[in-house]
C-alpha cells in the first residue's frame, strides 16, 4: 500500500510516498512554508504546491507527523476531529508546528474531494505519451505517469540521455544491472505541476535527439 507521509517544519512543509511493505521511498519533495501558513488559502497553496510535485497516484492513506502530542497522543494514532481539536489545543507547546500541522490535516481533507491534481495528472500523463508515440518512441504501454522509454541498448540510451540533457531537459537512462539485459531505458515521470510548455519542451529535446541517433525518422 502507498502512504502519503507529510512532516511540517517550522519553515517547510515535507512530503514523502512510502511503500508501506518496506518503508521503501517512491518520492520525496520539499516546499517552504509561506507568511500566511497558518491561514486555509496559505497552507492550501502549499500543500497544492507538495502534492504536484509528488507521485501520488495510488496513494491509499496518508500519515501526519505532529510535533507535540501531550500526554494524550503518545503513539499513532488515528486522526478524528476530536484528535485533531486535541492538536490545535496544544499548539502553545508548539507553537511553530502544531497549528500549521493541523490547517494542513484540514486542508488535505478539503482536497480530496477535489479532482483537480489527479485531472491534471492525467491529462498531462495522456499528452505526453500521444505526443512521444507519435514520433515513433517505444513506450511501455499503460496510463501511469511513470513513463519508460525503451532503447534497448544501454549505449544508445546513455547517448540519447546525453543529448537530451545538452538541452536543457533532465533525464537519466536505466540499463542492467538495475534493469534486465536488453532493457534499457529513460524513465521519465510525468507531474501535474508541468505546465503544456514544460511538455512540448521535453519532447522537442528527444525529437531533435531521437532523429540525431536515427531512432525515429
Amino acid at each position: 500500500m502507498r502512504v502519503l507521509v507529510l512532516n511540517v517544519g517550522s519553515s517547510s512543509l515535507k512530503g514523502s510516498v512510502v511503500d508501506s511493505t518496506d518503508s521503501a521511498a517512491i518520492a520525496k519533495a520539499e516546499v517552504s512554508l509561506g507568511v500566511d501558513a497558518t491561514k486555509q488559502k496559505g497552507i492550501e497553496r502549499t500543500v497544492r504546491s507538495l502534492l504536484a510535485k509528488l507521485e501520488i497516484a495510488g496513494v491509499e492513506a496518508v500519515g501526519h507527523r505532529v510535533v507535540h502530542g501531550g500526554t494524550r497522543f503518545r503513539s499513532a494514532v488515528r486522526i478524528d476531529e476530536r484528535v485533531l481539536k486535541g492538536i490545535e489545543a496544544l499548539a502553545d507547546f508548539a507553537p511553530l508546528h502544531n497549528p500549521v500541522a493541523a490547517a494542513t490535516i484540514r486542508v488535505l481533507d478539503l482536497l480530496e474531494s477535489s479532482t483537480d491534481l489527479r485531472e491534471r495528472l492525467q491529462t498531462n500523463t495522456v499528452y505526453f505519451r500521444k505526443q512521444m508515440g507519435g514520433l515513433g518512441f517505444n513506450l511501455i504501454p499503460g496510463e501511469h505517469p511513470i513513463i519508460p522509454v525503451m532503447l534497448g541498448d544501454a549505449p544508445l540510451a546513455v547517448n540519447l540521455a546525453e543529448r537530451v540533457q545538452a538541452q536543457g531537459v533532465y533525464v537519466v537512462a536505466f540499463a542492467f544491472p538495475v534493469v534486465p539485459h536488453g532493457k534499457a531505458r529513460i524513465r521519465t515521470q510525468m507531474s501535474a505541476a508541468h505546465s503544456r510548455e514544460q511538455l512540448d519542451q521535453v519532447v522537442q529535446a528527444f525529437r531533435s535527439a531521437g532523429r540525431d541517433l536515427a531512432i525515429i525518422h
